[in-house]
């Protein structure tokens, strides 16, 4: 068995409730103060061993964990980061990226932002803050290529996958 775990855990709960019934058998404040200082112990003990169990095993391998995210040739990422490419100094806002796409509204902004994450792809700016571009009635943010999202389109064109998480 391990140093750490459930079982363990388990078993300092045990010992924990097995304190509180020598509570009963007295009440003098030494033995109060001697089983709270050891309740105390049992209970760190048990909380120590679960966090420790929960915290072991690799993230890829739990339950809802995220999924690493890739850079490659035909991924929605990589379709955005090219138009973005594309765009050059101009850049697009998300708006643009969406229409110019067919790249539904969720999917095309987590997806920029992954690339914004990653360092690939970032807000224009105008020499007094980020770029904007108006799209019905609506400011929108205008974002460019870095020279680290060029970089990436190469080595993707080349068939290399980038895991970006």
């Amino acid at each position: 068995m391990s140093a750490s775990g459930p079982g363990i855990s388990l078993q300092a709960v045990l010992r924990a409730r097995a304190l509180l019934v020598d509570l009963d058998r007295s009440r003098r404040p030494a033995d109060v103060a001697q089983v709270v200082h050891a309740l105390s112990h049992e209970l760190q003990l048990a909380a120590a061993g679960l966090v420790e169990y929960l915290t072991v095993e690799e993230p890829e391998t739990m339950p809802g964990a995220p999924r690493p995210v890739v850079l490659a040739t035909g991924t929605q990422r990589s379709r955005v980061l090219e138009q973005l490419a594309h765009m050059a100094d101009y850049g697009a806002t998300d708006f643009e990226l969406q229409a110019d796409l067919s790249i539904g509204i969720s999917s095309e902004r987590r997806r920029r932002g992954e690339l914004v994450d990653a360092g690939y792809v970032q807000a224009a700016m105008d020499g007094v803050g980020p770029m904007v571009r108006v799209h019905n009635s609506s400011p929108w943010t205008v974002w460019q290529v870095t020279h680290e999202g060029r970089d990436a389109l190469k080595r993707i064109g080349a068939g290399e996958q980038i895991t970006l998480l």
